[in-house]
C-alpha cells in the first residue's frame, strides 16, 4: 500500500515540474512578444540600449516635451527691438536625446524675431533676471517656440 502512495507522490511532483516548466515557458514567449512590441512603439536612438524589456518601457510623458506660452511678470523689459519677450513654460522632457525618470517643468524667455533666449529654470523668476540682467544667448533651431 505504501509503494502506491510513494509512487503517486512521484507522479504528483513529476507533473508539478512539468506544469512549472510550460509556465516559465509561456512567460518567456509573452516577454519577447512584449519587448518586441515595446521595441516597435519607442525607436532605438544611440544612448537606447539595444535590448529594453516591457516593463522597462518608459511613458510617453517621459519622452516628450509640451510648451506653452505665458505672460512675462511685471517689471520685464522688452527686447532690443521693442517687444516683449515670450515667458515659455515647458511640461515633459526637454532633452530629446535624454531619457527623463519624470516629467519636469521648466521656464525661459525668448524673443523669436531677434533670435536671444534665457537658459531654462525650474523658476519663472530666475529667467526673467537673467533677462533683465542681458544674460542670454542664441536661441537653437530645435527650441522655436513662436
Amino acid at each position: 500500500m505504501n509503494s502506491l502512495h510513494g509512487s503517486c507522490f512521484y507522479l504528483f511532483l513529476a507533473g508539478l515540474g512539468t506544469g512549472i516548466a510550460f509556465m516559465a515557458l509561456l512567460l518567456f514567449l509573452a516577454d519577447k512578444a512584449a519587448a518586441r512590441e515595446a521595441r516597435r512603439q519607442l525607436p532605438l536612438t544611440s544612448d537606447t540600449p539595444r535590448r529594453r524589456r516591457f516593463r522597462d518601457a518608459l511613458t510617453v510623458e517621459t519622452t516628450t516635451m509640451i510648451q506653452r506660452q505665458l505672460t512675462p511678470g511685471p517689471g520685464t523689459y522688452p527686447c532690443a527691438c521693442g517687444r516683449m519677450p515670450h515667458l515659455i513654460e515647458t511640461l515633459g522632457n526637454p532633452d530629446p536625446k535624454r531619457l527623463a525618470d519624470k516629467p519636469t517643468t521648466a521656464y525661459h524667455l525668448e524673443c523669436p524675431p531677434c533670435g536671444i533666449t534665457t537658459a531654462r529654470d525650474a523658476h519663472q523668476l530666475v529667467p526673467q533676471a537673467q533677462w533683465n540682467a542681458g544674460i542670454t544667448h542664441p536661441i537653437d533651431v530645435t527650441r522655436v517656440s513662436a
